[in-house]
């Protein structure tokens, strides 16, 4: 599988931010909206969801 976090956070950063002009606001519900979606999805799936969750600490690229 390849790891979808460097593709995310370079929509994040280079479409959204760059070439979008779009704020910080947007920027952050795009990464949890994207952070909810995937744990949706492994529920949905039956993968384990635990390994999917970011611990408190750990955030979204994109996300402060």
């Amino acid at each position: 599988m390849t790891p979808i976090a460097p593709l995310i956070e370079a929509f994040l950063d280079e479409t959204l931010a760059r070439q979008r002009g779009v704020s910080r606001h947007t920027r952050d519900s795009y990464a949890l909206s994207f952070q909810l979606l995937f744990t949706a999805e492994s529920l949905a799936i039956g993968a384990d969801a635990g390994a999917t969750r970011r611990r408190p600490h750990q955030r979204l690229p994109g996300v402060s």
